[in-house]
């Protein structure tokens, strides 16, 4: 048996700007989304951090509670980067970040108040403009 694997697949790297994501078909954009999700919310590591935990727990549950699938995780990401042009140089895993973030706040806050840890601040708006005002 062989297995085919289009250009996309071949060179499923890192996603480093708008424009390569633009560049991907959108079977490659949910596969892509779908990993960096696994990544995210499904590999717990003995020993992680607690906030970690949190994080993750938090982002499974969210994802599972709204439904969410990688058509809506994609269009955010999307959206995202049409709305703020001077994210554009950001890689993908970067803005994915950040809109589950935005998205899952509530549930990752909860996670974090039963591991006694403090509340996060989702900042919205453009990744590197919020990057320059912590300077």
């Amino acid at each position: 048996m062989s297995l085919l694997i289009g250009p996309d697949y071949a060179a499923a790297g890192f996603k480093d700007t708008f424009s390569q994501w633009q560049a991907m078909d959108r079977y490659a954009q949910y596969s892509y989304i779908m990993g960096m999700y696994d990544s995210e919310a499904n590999n717990g590591a003995t020993g992680e951090e607690t906030w970690v935990s949190a994080r993750r727990t938090g982002i499974a549950e969210c994802a599972q509670k709204l439904g969410l699938n990688p058509d809506m995780i994609s269009d955010a990401i999307t959206r995202h980067y049409q709305t703020y042009q001077r994210d554009w140089g950001l890689p993908v895993a970067v803005v994915y970040t950040q809109v589950m973030l935005e998205v899952c706040i509530d549930i990752i806050n909860r996670h974090r108040a039963e591991a006694n840890l403090p509340a996060w601040t989702a900042h919205g708006g453009s990744i590197m403009e919020s990057m320059e005002r912590r300077k």
